[in-house]
């Protein structure tokens, strides 16, 4: 009766050895094509914005349009040069999903810049306090912003560090 159960045991595992091995999960990569698209649930991990130059005197109209989900500036020439988030409004159906867009952007330079949201309408809230329409967050040197996007607000929410 011991050795009928011992070989039950020992069958019991050599088949869940072999089946496991049959359907281990295989990771081949990353999914890299579209890789600088928004996504309806937030910017590709792979969307990298590297060196890049601040509109000189920039507005909410007229500063450089930021299009990836990291953003590096790397040169500031005057305090309060800019660039513009990317639109909340414009990242695919549906496009009502609260935080659905997370932008992070770095100011690697030693000048404040400014940083203004995609439409004139829109608002920046930051570390809770609440810019007004069409605002820029200044965003002092050497230091990060991380914003997610509130579509149904048409706010952007930022943490500066």
């Amino acid at each position: 009766m011991m050795k009928r159960l011992l070989n039950s045991a020992a069958i019991g595992v050599i088949c869940g050895i072999v089946m496991s091995a049959a359907f281990a999960l295989t990771i081949s990569g990353r999914d890299s094509a579209n890789r600088n698209a928004i996504w309806q649930n937030g910017m590709s991990a792979l969307s990298t914005e590297l060196g890049i130059t601040a509109t000189a005197s920039g507005t909410q109209a007229t500063s450089y349009q930021l299009s990836a989900g990291f953003s590096l500036v790397t040169t500031v020439a005057t305090i309060g040069d800019g660039v513009r988030l990317p639109s909340i409004t414009n990242i695919g159906a549906p496009s009502n999903v609260d935080a659905s867009l997370n932008v992070i952007v770095v100011n690697d330079t030693a000048n404040a810049m400014n940083v203004f949201p995609f439409l004139a309408t829109d608002i920046i809230v930051s570390n809770g306090a609440v810019g007004g329409a069409g605002g820029a967050l200044s965003v002092t040197a050497r230091k990060q912003i991380d914003c997610w996007s509130a579509t149904s607000t048409g706010r952007w929410y930022c943490t500066q560090g």
